[in-house]
C-alpha cells in the first residue's frame, strides 16, 4: 500500500529536476544569446513557451499556421494541436497571448523562416536538437544544467502567479 501512494504522489514519472522553474532574467539571457547567435528561431520558441506555458513538444512542434497574429489587437493566438492532455480536454487548445515585442518577433519569424511553407514546424530539427541547443546557451552564459525545455512551463507560471495572482487566469493560461 505504501508503494502506491508512493507511484500516485509521482504522477509525471520525471524526476523534480526536470520542473525547475527558468527566471525572468535567465530567459532574457537565454533569449539574446539565441539571437545573437542567429537562431531566430530558437528564441522565439523559447519566449513563446515562457509566456504561453508551453510544454516542451508544444514548443517544438509549433507551425507558422498555428500562430495567429491579431493586428488591431497587437495579440498573438497560438493553436495547440497536439497537447498532452487531448484526452482529458479539448483536443485543440489556444493560448491568447499579449506581449507586443512578441508579437513582434513572431512578425519576424513568420516573414523570414516560414514564407511558403506554413505547415513546417517552426524549428526543422528534431526536440534533441532543440534541448541541445539550450544546453550551448547554457554553458555559453555559465550555467550549464540549470535548466531544461520544461523550465520554460514552469517558470512562466511561477512569473505568472508572482505578477498577478490571479489562479483562475494562471488556470487559464496554463490549460490545467
Amino acid at each position: 500500500r505504501p508503494g502506491w501512494r508512493l507511484l500516485r504522489s509521482w504522477r509525471l514519472r520525471e524526476p523534480i529536476m526536470m520542473r525547475i522553474p527558468i527566471g525572468k532574467q535567465l530567459l532574457r539571457a537565454v533569449v539574446a544569446t539565441a539571437f545573437v547567435w542567429g537562431w531566430d528561431a530558437v528564441g522565439v520558441l523559447f519566449w513563446t513557451a515562457f509566456v504561453g506555458l508551453l510544454r516542451p513538444v508544444e514548443m517544438w512542434n509549433l507551425r507558422p499556421s498555428s500562430v495567429q497574429i491579431l493586428r488591431e489587437h497587437d495579440v498573438l493566438v497560438v493553436t495547440i494541436r497536439q497537447a498532452k492532455t487531448w484526452k482529458f480536454a479539448a483536443r485543440v487548445q489556444t493560448v491568447v497571448l499579449d506581449c507586443p515585442v512578441l508579437v513582434r518577433a513572431w512578425r519576424k519569424i513568420k516573414y523570414i523562416l516560414c514564407v511558403g511553407t506554413p505547415t513546417r514546424r517552426v524549428f526543422p530539427f528534431s526536440i534533441e536538437t532543440l534541448e541541445r541547443r539550450l544546453a550551448a546557451i547554457l554553458r555559453a552564459l555559465g550555467v550549464p544544467g540549470v535548466a531544461t525545455l520544461a523550465s520554460f512551463r514552469t517558470g512562466g507560471a511561477t512569473e505568472e502567479w508572482i505578477r498577478h495572482r490571479d489562479l483562475p487566469g494562471l488556470r487559464l493560461l496554463g490549460r490545467w
